[in-house]
């Protein structure tokens, strides 16, 4: 048996669902492939998709740039700011309140991460990464470090 980590993210209306499955269509390239609706829950599901699960502490600095999110629904796109910038533009067409932020990390390089901040989505923050980073972006990363279970005990 295989098990693995999927991801749900809850939406307070339909019209709301809508708009964040258009973004994401409109920003990432990625549709839902079918619904199951049911009289608890309207639900969009993707295809299930190679998929990296990060769980982070954060730094008061961040929250206070970001809010207070749960979950962050990383999506790639070409050009992270642009994409960030349209998904800000489609959720204001829709009556929604967005804010984009180039730099919430102090330690990674503007607009290398791009984050949309909205209102309506309380606890749920979407973060566009690009498809292709630029390298010298990169060099100023912080290195990724083997887990061990001596970190099971923070």
């Amino acid at each position: 048996m295989s098990i693995g980590i999927s991801t749900v993210f809850v939406c307070p209306d339909e019209r709301l669902k809508a708009t964040l499955t258009r973004v994401i269509n409109e920003t990432a390239g990625i549709a839902p492939v079918r619904k199951r609706n049911s009289a608890s829950a309207n639900r969009a599901i993707y295809e299930p998709a190679m998929a990296e699960v990060i769980i982070n502490t954060t730094a008061p600095e961040m929250l206070a740039k970001l809010g207070k999110p749960c979950v962050g629904m990383a999506l790639y796109a070409k050009d992270a700011i642009h994409a960030a910038n349209e998904a800000k533009a489609i959720f204001e067409a829709e009556g929604f309140h967005a804010e984009v932020n180039t730099k919430a990390h102090e330690e990674i390089p503007d607009g290398l991460i791009v984050f949309v901040a909205v209102q309506e989505l309380p606890g749920i923050i979407l973060l566009y990464w690009p498809t292709d980073p630029d390298p010298e972006l990169l060099k100023d990363m912080p290195p990724a470090e083997p887990w061990t279970e001596a970190d099971f005990s923070g």
